[in-house]
């Protein structure tokens, strides 16, 4: 099992024992930071976590921040990219989900472009959150061709919108949660037509519980996995995800 993406700070605030469990288990995984605190917390954990599963770290300007905080957190983002302690950047992009959030859509875009520019220098990978916004990313296409690798966390476009972003040469790759099991035509569809070779599995812990649970934890990996199989009746789909993973962030082609 690999998660391309969870909050593992987050877990804890809300779970203290959480660490312990999820250490007995060895999960490859990408831990998400957009604070200091949530930041040396995962560096604390990433030193500790076993060579045989690879713990890799990033942080971004999420979205969803208060404007005001949004200088900081990319100053401190610049500083640990420089400080080559992220292995990749995000999750970070455009949330137009409601009001709240489309009031900030100006300084989104102009942190978007800053964040890849870094990305594309530094060759890491970017970890995208775009809810609806998927047509932001276009305009970028540019610059996401350069960067070694793009993660679509918790992917909710259609096929086509998938299809297309590789067509113009994009390295991407679509990152699936829980969402699968809520019956979202759009992510459905994508989890079941979009290449295989393309396919990351998340928990995006502790926010994307399934139905009736108040938040998500790697328990839940087996399931999306086994479910991400059944849309495409093929059994050999997590020996496929795992690969993904290690190519999506270490470039290695098997």
């Amino acid at each position: 099992m690999t998660d391309a993406h969870l909050h593992l700070y987050d877990c804890v605030q809300q779970n203290p024992d959480y660490t312990s469990t999820w250490f007995c288990y060895g999960i490859p995984c990408v831990l998400s930071a957009w604070n200091r605190e949530a930041f040396d917390y995962h560096w604390e954990i990433a030193q500790e976590a076993p060579r045989t599963a690879p713990v890799l770290l990033s942080f971004g300007v999420h979205p969803q921040m208060p404007a005001a905080a949004m200088p900081d957190a990319f100053a401190l983002f610049e500083r640990l990219a420089d400080e080559q302690k992220i292995d990749a950047v995000g999750e970070c992009g455009f949330d137009l989900y409601d009001s709240r959030f489309r009031e900030t859509e100006q300084i989104q875009e102009q942190l978007f472009k800053a964040q890849l520019a870094v990305a594309c220098e530094k060759q890491l990978p970017v970890i995208i959150h775009a809810r609806r916004a998927i047509h932001k990313l276009f305009p970028h296409t540019r610059a996401l061709k350069k960067v070694p690798a793009v993660i679509f966390h918790s992917w909710a476009g259609t096929v086509a919108d998938g299809e297309a972003l590789l067509k113009r040469g994009i390295n991407a790759f679509f990152s699936f949660g829980n969402t699968v099991f809520l019956n979202h035509k759009w992510t459905v569809r994508s989890a079941s037509a979009l290449p295989v070779e393309r396919l990351l599995s998340e928990t995006d812990a502790p926010y994307q519980g399934r139905r009736g649970c108040s938040s998500s934890c790697w328990h839940d990996l087996p399931l999306i996995i086994a479910e991400i199989g059944r849309l495409r009746t093929d059994q050999a789909v997590q020996s496929r995800i795992e690969k993904n993973f290690y190519k999506a962030f270490h470039g290695y082609d098997f």
